[in-house]
């Protein structure tokens, strides 16, 4: 195999997937995905990466190689569904099992590949403005997908939702659109329910 600093971006992408993928990988991962369902083994736990996820490109392009970016990547996705579970479980100590939940701005699913081993998949929603993005989340974890809009007043899922999570959005949007779509997803749940809009 070439050296690292010599590879493609896209090149590098396929060596970062197939090392996630990899058996030393995926039991080192283990241990730490916390809240799973008790009847929910490793075979379970999904580690591909979708070839055009940008939270893992970026990381690529910067340090060139591939270990520091699946550290930094899996890392942050543990630290996100750390916290969701703790927000979560503030407000529904014992979840019920029709607890709805949508991943707003899901990306391509580096909270959901975890949130799905917790949460049953049938009542996740993954709400992304890229469809190939909305397609991978919905094939790999089973989720239920929502394609979203450009104009925050356009998106409207036709349900309520339990539990909302949206991070790393709000601080990357045009400042006209902040206030709209902050309005739209705070009011989707109802009364004793909860939203959580992280700007960072």
């Amino acid at each position: 195999m070439p050296m690292l600093d010599t590879l493609t971006e896209e090149q590098l992408q396929a060596a970062a997937n197939a090392a996630a993928q990899g058996a030393h990988f995926r039991q080192a991962l283990w241990p730490h995905c916390n809240y799973v369902g008790r009847d929910v083994g490793p075979e379970r736990m999904k580690t591909r990466i979708h070839p055009g996820d940008q939270m893992l490109l970026h990381s690529l392009k910067h340090f060139h190689e591939i270990n520091k970016p699946l550290s930094q990547y899996f890392n942050v996705a543990l630290q996100q569904h750390h916290a969701a579970q703790q927000i979560l479980r503030h407000f529904f100590p014992a979840p019920p099992e029709t607890l709805k939940v949508l991943d707003f701005a899901c990306g391509y699913g580096r909270l959901l590949r975890f949130l799905s081993l917790s949460i049953p998949p049938e009542n996740i929603w993954a709400a992304e403005i890229q469809e190939e993005a909305v397609n991978f989340v919905v094939n790999e974890y089973g989720v239920n997908g929502l394609l979203s809009e450009t104009d925050p007043a356009g998106f409207n899922p036709e349900q309520r939702f339990d539990f909302i999570w949206v991070a790393s959005l709000f601080s990357h949007l045009p400042e006209p659109l902040f206030p709209g779509l902050g309005w739209q997803a705070a009011q989707s749940p109802e009364p004793q329910r909860c939203a959580v809009l992280q700007r960072a």
